[in-house]
């Protein structure tokens, strides 16, 4: 199984404006999540668990008050960011902002 790619896309709203945070998870950080806590659910699951707050924290998304989340999961990083460095680096996760 590759690592899992979460992107977050915030739609402010009343507009069309979308923020995207793309966070790489790796598998070892899943099964790494998986042993320590018994957890029986997916590897999408997971990542979301472990990126989610840390995503919401980039400022992209501080600097929108009100928006609707959507999170999509895939296991490459977008073609439109390949070639990038991650802006930011935590806990073993790599994000990408667009």
């Amino acid at each position: 199984m590759p690592d899992v790619y979460v992107q977050y896309h915030a739609t402010m709203s009343g507009t069309h404006n979308v923020f995207q945070v793309f966070v790489k998870v790796p598998l070892g950080e899943i099964d790494e999540y998986r042993k320590t806590y018994g957890a029986q659910t997916s590897d999408n699951e997971i990542a979301r668990k472990l990126s989610e707050k840390l995503a919401k924290n980039r400022p992209y998304l501080l600097q929108v008050h009100e928006y609707s989340l959507g999170v999509y999961y895939s296991d490459t990083l977008p073609a439109s960011l390949k070639g990038y460095e991650p802006v930011f680096k935590q806990d073993g996760l790599s994000f990408w902002e667009a």
